[in-house]
């Protein structure tokens, strides 16, 4: 545990930080690699606070102290492990979003949540943005994600469109773009969605449904699915050796892809 942490900065580390301070791994968190053995894994699964995380983790953990050589076999063989069960997912809909924003007191918080509309960032993102962020000239939006700290440039570069101008028209015009929110807890903003999402009476959704959202209604829209995940600040080999090469890689806004969307439709009008 100790060894892996030396490779991570920032979120990735605070991750891996809460993930080893967790309850599930207290059964094994003491033990001697040497002593450990796949029932001690499995007892770790069994907690009722495991999940998708705890699984993901200590296979890396697992993994790095073979290949360490610290464990000469496998603790569970490939098939022993439990299949990852992730929970089900969704986008939020515009009228779930409307509602969001209607339920929302804070004037800040509510530009926050139609930036996260207009952009699919995640909310530790967008909560971190700079007017450094934005060339005003030429309508850029680029920023590093923050998830993937440490490891190049691995973030999202877009045109502003109209919508999105709108928004940051009524945010700081320098500075922090949401300098309360920036300083909050990423647990205190999920907490806060969550009282709102039930005034609003929304079901089912967190702060990452925008991001789902987005992505829902890009390929909705017909964008191109490499422009969308360069948008997004999604890893592909293709975007990576772009980034590489310095190049300009830049994305429409999916208000663009949407209008013409709209106008490929046709009214169906029946004749009498």
């Amino acid at each position: 545990m100790q060894n892996i942490v030396e490779g991570y900065q920032g979120e990735t580390l605070r991750r891996w930080e809460k993930f080893m301070r967790s309850e599930p791994l207290s059964k094994i968190r003491k033990l001697p690699l040497v002593h450990t053995h796949g029932e001690h894994f499995l007892e770790v699964f069994r907690h009722p606070k495991a999940g998708v995380s705890t699984n993901k983790f200590l296979r890396i953990l697992h993994n790095r102290a073979l290949d360490l050589g610290w464990l000469l076999n496998p603790v569970l063989p490939k098939r022993a492990w439990p299949k990852f069960r992730y929970q089900s997912r969704r986008g939020i809909t515009l009228l779930e979003h409307q509602k969001l924003v209607e339920a929302e007191h804070d004037p800040e918080y509510k530009l926050y949540y139609q930036f996260l509309w207009e952009t699919g960032g995640s909310q530790t993102d967008i909560a971190g943005l700079h007017w450094s962020n934005i060339d005003r000239e030429q309508r850029h939006l680029s920023y590093e994600r923050k998830k993937l700290e440490g490891r190049g440039f691995c973030g999202a570069a877009l045109v502003i469109g109209e919508s999105l101008q709108r928004i940051l028209d009524q945010l700081p015009q320098e500075g922090w773009l949401f300098p309360s929110i920036r300083i909050r807890r990423e647990v205190d903003r999920a907490s806060r969605f969550r009282k709102v999402r039930i005034r609003a009476g929304v079901e089912d959704v967190t702060l990452h449904g925008y991001r789902y959202a987005w992505a829902e209604r890009a390929m909705s829209a017909g964008m191109p699915e490499r422009e969308a995940m360069a948008h997004l600040g999604h890893n592909s080999r293709a975007i990576h050796q772009a980034y590489a090469r310095k190049a300009n890689v830049l994305t429409m806004p999916l208000e663009h892809y949407e209008k013409i969307k709209a106008e490929k439709v046709i009214e169906f009008r029946q004749v009498a």
